[in-house]
């Protein structure tokens, strides 16, 4: 008899496995595992697979019933240790000890909770659960994955207790008549007030405390109707938010049917199961669609170790404190640059710091157009080359940004716009054309790169704009608004960057073929680089020629294309294309040498440079111009005199003198070569 009971628990106990996940077996411990079906979801259902009884001697506030006995009306974690002296004092207590393991507590006071049965309402999820899985393919997961993930809880979804035994909160509608058990549910205040037992207020609060108050006639039997003194699920206020919000149905009608389903929702990732699951329900309860068409989730934010911020362990940053350290345009774009908006956000002040170089960037940026350029510049029939590569770079940052932004992929973006504005307009072409520019530049070219750079400027102000929007918005009044100060070429058709329209990516201007050509020339510049650190030979001091030898067509095209930039960039007078280069250093696109210092046009980058420095150190601005006295040696004043209009632009200078330098401002050693200056 004992075998074939036995038996017959080892089978039920697998399928139960098989149901319920890993249990407890003869060959662990003492094989013996605690079930309460009265206090746990799946201990119950574990019960009602064994046909076990369902005790619940806990009441509303944690404390034993009187099925308890002698331990009624004790908190239930005060009445352990009572619990354990009387089995101990009557000989029942067979060990005693304590173990550490997970607990769920209160996630505001930290208090230990209990799992308890109660009477609840439910609403059945399987007459929805279809149409809500149809209508889930019809919505826009951004990011995609997180379409299974919704998918797979509106599967398992148990039906939705609708119900609690609290204060405040949205009253069931709910009722019963105490005689013939007839139920009722009133829709409205309307209803509610002419069904009334008793005369009510039109406009009666429908809180709790006032509603419960009211009677109604049964309709049933005639009798009277006790309201079911529950209030409903908080999260059903928010699945319901969408109409509720507008008053909906009895006023906005109009208004809700125009918006519904909304375009758009945001939340952090733990609201799949929460928050979209409501709205979900709701809308396709109440009208057989989808409440949605967008969701995007978001990552939560975590300290810079990865750690839960909270108060009691003092890893909290707040958002003031952090607006007040980084300021909201930068704290704006480290969110938007650092990583996915779905993926967990270590926040870290010191690398949100470090990004803060790309708002004074795009500052100084600004302020060098502003200074040098011409809001009125006019589109010119001929680009350099530099200037068509800008352009074709901006488009296609529009063109991407574009996608990335309506695609949530807002880090892409952002590391887009933050690398243009960093590696291509400001360091790149800025360095390229900065004596384009010049106040005493009279080039042809002149206007086309000041065009450019309002252009450029116009546009990327705006892609700028939703992550940065205090400096945008400076930036565009100041230069491009419709009631800008400045005359302008580039003109826009509003007060306020954040009114204005999205850049739209011009096709005609795009050339990709120029951009992988200057692509090969940044690779080249930075090779050589680093070749001129290991022969310690300075940026500023040009080499006679540069040889290299590239591996593909795009080199080979660059070289001639963009044989200007080269010279400009890598300080080189001249550049030669070369089948062989047995010395030559490897780069990305093939090998290349350089030529000899040309001592001469060295010594007079030296020179201005030193006068530039002694500008700055007397504080005069870039439109001031000055007369110079050098003072030097026959051979390098005659080496000077031959570049005597070089000296004059390279520095905003009026005249240049040689002879005695009196109040002499400073002095140069280059190579064995003595200057002394003074302006």
């Amino acid at each position: 008899m004992l075998q074939r009971v036995a038996s017959k628990v080892k089978t039920k106990g697998a399928k139960a496995e098989e149901q319920f996940g890993h249990m407890v077996d003869m060959e662990t411990g003492t094989g013996l595992v605690h079930t309460a079906p009265g206090h746990g979801d799946v201990d119950n259902k574990l019960g009602k697979h064994y046909g076990l009884p369902e005790p619940s001697p806990v009441d509303e506030s944690g404390k034993l019933t009187k099925d308890a006995g002698e331990f009624a009306g004790i908190f239930v974690k005060d009445a352990d240790p009572k619990i354990i002296d009387k089995l101990r004092s009557t000989g029942m207590l067979l060990y005693s000890t304590t173990i550490t393991h997970s607990y769920p507590l209160c996630w505001r006071c930290k208090a230990p909770l209990i799992y308890r049965m109660s009477h609840q309402w439910f609403l059945k999820v399987n007459q929805v659960r279809t149409a809500m899985l149809e209508e889930n393919e019809n919505v826009n997961w951004l990011p995609e994955f997180a379409r299974e993930r919704f998918q797979n809880i509106l599967i398992g979804a148990p039906d939705w207790a609708i119900t609690r035994q609290r204060y405040w909160g949205i009253p069931l509608p709910i009722w019963i008549c105490k005689k013939c058990g007839t139920k009722e549910v009133i829709g409205s205040r309307k209803e509610l007030v002419e069904k009334a037992t008793v005369k009510v207020n039109e406009n009666i609060d429908l809180h709790k405390d006032s509603v419960d108050k009211i009677k109604i006639r049964c309709t049933g039997c005639g009798g009277e109707a006790e309201r079911v003194p529950d209030i409903m699920d908080v999260w059903f206020d928010s699945g319901i938010s969408p109409w509720a919000s507008l008053g909906y149905p009895f006023k906005n009608k109009e208004l809700f049917e125009k918006l519904w389903p909304v375009d758009l929702i945001d939340e952090s990732q733990d609201q799949v199961r929460g928050w979209f699951y409501t709205l979900m329900f709701c809308g396709v309860a109440a009208f057989g669609k989808r409440p949605y068409n967008t969701v995007c989730l978001n990552g939560w934010t975590l300290d810079g170790k990865g750690e839960k911020m909270s108060k009691s362990l003092g890893n909290v940053v707040w958002a003031d404190d952090a607006i007040k350290e980084l300021g909201a345009d930068l704290l704006r774009l480290y969110y938007c640059w650092n990583v996915a908006p779905w993926d967990t956000q270590k926040f870290n002040m010191g690398v949100a710091k470090d990004l803060g170089r790309a708002l004074n960037v795009l500052w100084n940026t600004y302020l060098f157009i502003k200074t040098y350029g011409n809001m009125n510049a006019a589109e010119p029939k001929e680009f350099n080359a530099e200037d068509k590569w800008i352009i074709s770079k901006i488009n296609s940052l529009i063109q991407n940004t574009t996608k990335n932004m309506e695609e949530f992929r807002f880090h892409y973006a952002g590391r887009d716009i933050v690398d243009f504005l960093m590696n291509d307009f400001s360091r790149w072409y800025i360095k390229i054309i900065r004596s384009r520019v010049s106040p005493w530049y009279t080039g042809a070219d002149k206007e086309a790169a000041q065009y450019t750079m309002n252009y450029v400027l116009g546009r990327l102000i705006r892609l700028f704009a939703p992550m940065t929007p205090y400096i945008s918005e400076k930036v565009y009044t100041d230069l491009f608004s419709k009631s800008s100060t400045q005359t302008k070429s580039e003109s826009g058709s509003s007060d306020s960057v954040h009114l204005s329209e999205w850049p739209k990516y011009e096709k005609e201007r795009l050339n990709k073929p120029l951009e992988e050509e200057m692509d090969f020339v940044k690779s080249l510049m930075e090779a050589m680089g680093f070749a001129r650190q290991e022969a310690k030979i300075r940026l500023k001091w040009p080499l006679a020629e540069i040889r290299v030898q590239p591996k593909d067509d795009i080199g080979t095209r660059a070289l001639t294309d963009l044989k200007g930039i080269i010279m400009t960039m890598g300080n080189v007078t001249d550049v030669k294309p070369s089948d062989e280069l047995p010395g030559g250093r490897e780069f990305e696109f093939g090998r290349f040498e350089l030529g000899d210092v040309v001592e001469d046009e060295a010594f007079l980058r030296e020179v201005i440079r030193e006068v530039q420095k002694l500008r700055k150190k007397a504080g005069l601005n870039g439109q001031d111009k000055i007369r110079r006295t050098l003072e030097t040696d026959k051979k390098s004043e005659d080496v000077l005199k031959k570049q005597e209009k070089e000296l004059l632009l390279g520095v905003g200078g009026e005249s240049v003198t040689f002879g005695k330098a009196a109040g002499a401002k400073g002095e140069l050693d280059f190579e064995q070569r003595k200057v002394i200056i003074s302006f």
